[in-house]
């Protein structure tokens, strides 16, 4: 019988835990390297650094609660969203979404993002990063065939679990990588009609959506899970824990950056000023520093360091040292939807919560007309435009999808009076007074995400109070393409309802045909119901440096314009890439990693005789 360590025990013992995290740290110490934000991207980044031998310094303002059961098991991660794990980040309200304010969930832990997701492991599309490539200027670096080498060195595959067999599908995955990528077993019966009812509906099968060959199709989901203990594999987990006792690796939580520190002339950082237990103070690097605090949290740190558009810079009578007028700009994310479904009372779905892994357990990837349009337009290779996801099981981990709907628009609904809106309001209602002992209702979600979105925001200041919230402005459905594409997903998840395999199983939709079939009430319902997926990216993209105006950072991810100063994180995506994007800043991470590491060359550590054993480089 296999026996699973239990999610509450530390896995280092609490008396060497002092070793690896500082509660205080020593004024003006010097380190080879500060990485800004222990997330995705940059614990990778920082592994990175640390495994060859630089004094590295990762540093993040959330708490250590890496051992929480809420973090450890996959299906408690809606637990985490509002908690002191969350930075409680909301957008301003979105003039084409009726003025409706999105939460805009950040993870705030050690692991970041990846510590509160849902899970879901997807590379993108190969199309995207040609793009990259390509279209945004960046070079063959990033090409699909360039990254591909970083993904595959972070991931570790079971094939034969995955259901690999060719050895072309098999060339394109790793299998000696610190993440473990596991797709649901047994899977769920739900989850296997919705792949079959895709199939019905004329859209192809597809074993891996990470392969080679694309994401084209519907597939089981692949997740960031342990196979055998259903652990959550998060950044921190997999890339920090491993090599944390290392003598040059040191962790700081509890720590707020305030701002970035530049030299005289404002051409290169030289360190950070923090807050920590109520002191303000520097920290300073030898060779460079590396932020990767989101992209929220990035551009915010950089405008209060006087780094961004100089009039926005003005206005808050915060001092211009470098104008950059990207900062801040080409903020997008990936706007979703829903259509519910009560399953019939005879069908029972595998509710063993251990087993669930994220709310989603398959997806299909299609195209809409209007991308198809625009690739005859432009003569370039999108991609697929849309993905549907399949959610299953309890409310709460479906929960945002479903309040919604609890918020009615009588002069809309009137056109949709189907009896499971009445039991999802119901649902949804009695959500807080649910236990772990009540039997979950039998609900699964169909939700449209658009992953190749035209609309742009931005992300401003309020004021030069590090710690004012920043405005976080995606402006959905700015561009009225996504809407149509957006109306095309949910037309086409009903359809795949329709289907047989899922018509076994399904009853009443909370989407009626008419709304479905009316333009005008489908667009209303899209303006009532769209959420935020919490895929924001883009607000200090990379680019050509020489030609573009609003590009931040060049394609080895280094700042413009001031050395010693790269960013790693979701922020220089220049656009979302097609899905789900951890398993892309999770890349990013590693690639920044080895361009310094390249870039510096291995064994970049000397000694200091600091007493409080910090350690100096020496140039």
């Amino acid at each position: 019988m296999e026996v699973r360590p239990e999610p509450d025990n530390p896995q280092i013992p609490i008396s060497e835990r002092e070793h690896r995290f500082h509660n205080k740290i020593e004024h003006n110490s010097t380190f080879d390297f500060i990485v800004v934000g222990a997330g995705s991207a940059g614990c990778v980044c920082a592994s990175e650094l640390a495994k060859a031998n630089c004094s590295v310094l990762l540093i993040e303002a959330g708490e250590e609660l890496q051992n929480s059961s809420l973090i450890r098991i996959p299906r408690n991660s809606h637990k985490l969203w509002r908690t002191e794990a969350d930075w409680h980040y909301n957008t301003v309200p979105q003039k084409h979404l009726n003025n409706k304010i999105l939460p805009a969930e950040r993870g705030k832990t050690l692991g970041g993002s990846s510590s509160i997701n849902h899970l879901i492991y997807v590379r993108g599309s190969p199309e995207d990063y040609n793009r990259f490539a390509y279209q945004y200027g960046l070079g063959e670096d990033w090409s699909y065939k360039s990254v591909l080498t970083e993904f595959k060195e972070l991931e570790k595959v079971d094939a034969d679990r995955l259901g690999l067999s060719s050895s072309t599908t098999i060339s394109s995955r790793g299998t000696n990588g610190e993440l473990e990528v596991n797709i649901p077993y047994p899977a769920k019966q739900d989850a296997v009609s919705f792949v079959n009812a895709g199939v019905e509906a004329g859209y192809a099968r597809n074993i891996d959506y990470n392969g080679s060959h694309g994401q084209a199709g519907f597939s089981l989901s692949q997740h960031q899970v342990s196979p055998l203990s259903h652990r959550r594999q998060d950044a921190f987990n997999c890339f920090c824990e491993p090599i944390c006792r290392k003598d040059n690796f040191h962790i700081l939580s509890n720590t707020f950056v305030r701002k970035v520190l530049l030299n005289e002339n404002n051409n290169k950082a030289i360190g950070i000023e923090i807050e920590q237990f109520d002191e303000i103070f520097n920290l300073y690097c030898a060779k460079e520093i590396v932020l990767s605090a989101g992209s929220i949290n990035t551009p915010q740190i950089l405008q209060l360091s006087g780094i961004g558009p100089r009039k926005e810079l003005n206005r808050l009578d915060i001092p211009c040292k470098v104008d950059l007028q990207g900062v801040g700009r080409n903020l997008q994310d990936h706007p979703s939807s829903v259509i519910a479904f009560m399953l019939k009372p005879e069908v029972s779905l595998n509710t063993n919560r251990e087993l669930e892994y994220a709310a989603v357990q398959s997806l299909g990837y299609i195209q809409s007309p209007s991308i198809i349009a625009d690739e005859k337009r432009d003569n370039i290779k999108y991609g697929c435009d849309l993905q549907l996801n399949l959610s299953s099981g309890f409310v709460s981990s479906t929960r945002k999808f479903f309040t919604p709907i609890a918020t009615d628009n009588p002069e809309l609904w009137n056109h949709d009076k189907t009896l499971i809106r009445q039991i999802l309001i119901e649902k949804a209602q009695e959500q807080e007074r649910l236990t772990e002992n009540v039997v979950p209702p039998q609900v699964i979600a169909i939700v449209v995400m658009l992953n190749l979105c035209r609309s742009r925001g931005q992300l401003t200041l309020n004021s030069n109070d590090p710690h004012d919230k920043p405005n976080i402005d995606p402006n959905m459905f700015e561009n009225e393409n996504d809407l149509n594409a957006m109306m095309h997903g949910l037309r086409e998840a009903y359809k795949i309802s329709q289907q047989p395999s899922l018509q076994k199983i399904i009853q009443q939709a909370t989407l009626s045909k008419e709304v479905l079939d009316n333009d005008d009430l489908l667009k209303e319902y899209l303006r009532k119901d769209t959420g935020s997926t919490w895929h924001h990216c883009g607000t200090c993209c990379m680019g050509d440096v020489h030609n573009n105006p609003n590009v931040v950072c060049d394609s080895k991810l280094k700042v413009k314009g001031i050395d010693g100063l790269r960013i790693a994180d979701a922020s220089v995506l220049p656009f979302c890439t097609s899905g789900n994007i951890n398993t892309a800043i999770l890349m990013i991470g590693k690639k920044c990693g080895k361009y310094i590491v390249s870039e510096y060359g291995g064994g970049m550590m000397k000694k200091s005789n600091n007493t409080n054993n910090n350690y100096t480089a020496r140039l």
